[in-house]
């Protein structure tokens, strides 16, 4: 067998990629060792059987989720939904707020009104029942905050925050609409306010 003769700079480069690629095993090698040492001195992962504690933040983030109490339906065993709403509402089945036979969602952003007076911190408004199962009509307490948004009509113009308050008055309709879920509720913070 004859071995083939290479020059001197290529024996150095084949010397130079088997050295590099001795390093590159020894590097993966050393990184292996040094995992299974990590792994090794890791405590063992326990389940518990208690209720992790809830931060006041995680507890505001699912208040804000949940939906509210108010008008919602009570079906009485064998009764359709739209009978416990006639039972419930009467004006609702000739005059309905969400079109007949459509099931309410768990989630409601947002409903609409006339406001009914101008507080120093939000508004009352008549609310027309959207956000609630029985569709009745109720005052809703709407609370401002610094990053609430009052839109004039056709959105010529933008407040932002508690000043924006001024230019909003008595009798006049709006679209309200929260980062939280507002069905059932009757007081909640909104984000955007659109006079219509």
């Amino acid at each position: 067998m004859k071995i083939p003769n290479f020059s001197r700079p290529t024996i150095i480069f084949i010397s130079a990629i088997i050295l590099l690629e001795a390093a590159n095993l020894g590097y993966i090698f050393y990184l292996s060792q040094t995992r299974k040492c990590e792994t090794a001195q890791a405590v063992p992962c326990t389940v518990s059987q208690e209720t992790p504690a809830i931060t006041p933040d995680q507890e505001a983030v699912l208040k804000a989720a949940a939906p509210g109490t108010a008008g919602e339906l009570e079906q009485k065993e064998g009764q359709t939904q739209e009978q416990a709403l006639a039972e419930a509402n009467p004006a609702a089945i000739d005059n309905p707020v969400l079109p007949p036979g459509t099931q309410m969602p768990s989630a409601i952003f947002n409903t609409q009104g006339d406001i009914v007076s101008v507080q120093s911190d939000g508004i009352t408004i008549q609310g027309d029942g959207s956000n609630f199962e029985d569709q009745k009509s109720r005052q809703l307490t709407i609370k401002f905050d610094d990053k609430t948004s009052i839109f004039e009509k056709n959105n010529t113009v933008k407040y932002t925050g508690l000043a924006g308050l001024k230019h909003l008055s008595a009798g006049e309709r709006v679209l309200i609409e929260s980062g939280q879920n507002i069905r059932g509720k009757t007081e909640f913070t909104v984000t955007y306010v659109n006079k219509i």
